[in-house]
């Protein structure tokens, strides 16, 4: 078969690169992060409770009806949650040398009695918040207690950059503050990041403390050095139960901007993992035989890739249905819809129940393709292509997931 059809059209995308590929880091991105934070460091230090701040170009926010006085157009200014419905933040462009970064500071279901104590809230890239309290003496909630919000998704063009997200800290000694989030209820009393896209998950990350995450009646506790998942639908509701709680990556958590917050903290390392934890997802259930919707997801670049790199490949993406014959699966034996078969020269393993593995080389391009079905009828995969001959350090991972159709 031709590589580019059942694997996600790599190869078409490769053929975009121009033969020029340099490995010099472009330094604008870095510059832009540092400028920015500081930017936001010092104009948004007086923020007080209830407050938000413009930290960083560039951003947008849009009054509540009832906002008598609203001026948020510049570094530096604050207004009072209770009268924004929405902020819109813009992520890193580097042509045009901007990266929205917001502060906030919440009460949540901290009492009068401590005006001090704040949760407080660092919104930077491409992320927008919607205040879900706008009348705050009917539902007992305190401005942004509730919010619906959602964010890009592997995003960062460089190293020194974290991909679009929220970041939320409790006050130390407070105990855990109730939030509700896409209409999920967390009790939060650590450093959460959080990240969101309708349609998809809800991802929130515990890079400190702990949480407890409760969604479709099931409550799921989230330790420092994990992260949970919630499904969400098109209008950003949670629309399942939150996943159990997974190690996370540490390193692409490395760039967040753990400065701006009040107590100073160090990312937890990912939470040694139980051999109960490591137990095959999904063991014991055979895998549905029939027609799959194989569809390709956002994709991710590391730090040395070149910044075009990323839209030039998402050209590639497409989904395509894929026919797993009746029988023992294997993922050499999958083909498309008009018969093609997977390519030549693939070598393909099964390391562990429900994990497939297809590794190949084409032209000098190492290809290793991970596939885990979760149930029957569903399977997530993620592909990496190592491109260091074409521009050195250059790693090209693509998410991507598998439905049965019938």
């Amino acid at each position: 078969m031709k590589l580019s059809r059942l694997t996600i059209y790599w190869v078409f995308a490769l053929l975009l690169i121009p033969a020029v590929i340099v490995s010099a880091q472009d330094n604008t991105c870095p510059e832009i992060v540092r400028e920015a934070l500081a930017a936001t460091d010092s104009a948004c230090s007086g923020t007080g409770r209830n407050q938000a701040c413009y930290g960083n170009i560039s951003l947008s926010a849009e009054p509540q009806d009832a906002a008598q006085s609203f001026n948020f157009s510049q570094p530096g200014d604050l207004v009072n949650i209770a009268d924004v419905q929405r902020l819109i933040l813009s992520p890193l462009d580097q042509v045009e040398a901007v990266w929205g970064v917001a502060l906030m500071r919440v009460q949540a279901n901290l009492p009068d009695t401590l005006p001090g104590q704040n949760v407080t809230f660092i919104l930077f890239g491409d992320v927008e918040i919607e205040n879900a309290v706008t009348d705050s003496t009917a539902t007992q909630d305190t401005a942004m207690q509730a919010f619906y919000f959602k964010t890009g998704l592997n995003d960062a063009p460089c190293e020194q950059a974290p991909d679009s997200g929220i970041l939320i800290q409790t006050p130390e000694g407070a105990g855990r503050i109730n939030l509700t989030i896409n209409n999920a209820n967390i009790e939060l009393g650590s450093t959460a990041y959080l990240q969101a896209q309708a349609g998809g998950d809800m991802t929130i990350s515990l890079v400190e403390g702990e949480a407890e995450v409760e969604s479709n009646g099931v409550a799921v506790t989230v330790p420092a050095g994990t992260y949970t998942t919630i499904p969400l639908d098109d209008d950003l509701n949670a629309a399942g139960e939150p996943a159990p709680a997974e190690p996370y990556d540490a390193d692409s958590l490395a760039a967040l901007p753990l400065a701006l917050m009040p107590q100073q903290i160090e990312i937890a390392p990912p939470l040694e993992v139980t051999a109960e934890a490591t137990a095959p997802v999904g063991a014991g259930f055979t895998i549905t035989p029939g027609n799959w919707r194989y569809t390709m997801g956002q994709v991710g670049l590391s730090a040395a890739c070149p910044a075009f790199l990323a839209s030039a490949m998402q050209m590639a993406s497409q989904s395509v249905i894929v026919i797993i014959p009746e029988g023992e699966f294997s993922l050499a034996n999958v083909i498309t819809a008009d018969g093609e078969t997977m390519p030549a020269g693939a070598i393909f393993s099964n390391p562990e129940p429900n994990l497939y593995v297809m590794d190949l080389n084409q032209e000098g391009v190492p290809l290793h393709y991970e596939f885990r079905f979760l149930s029957a009828i569903y399977a997530e995969g993620q592909m990496t292509i190592d491109m260091n001959d074409a521009a050195p350090g250059c790693v090209v991972t693509i998410p991507s997931t598998m439905e049965y159709v019938g």
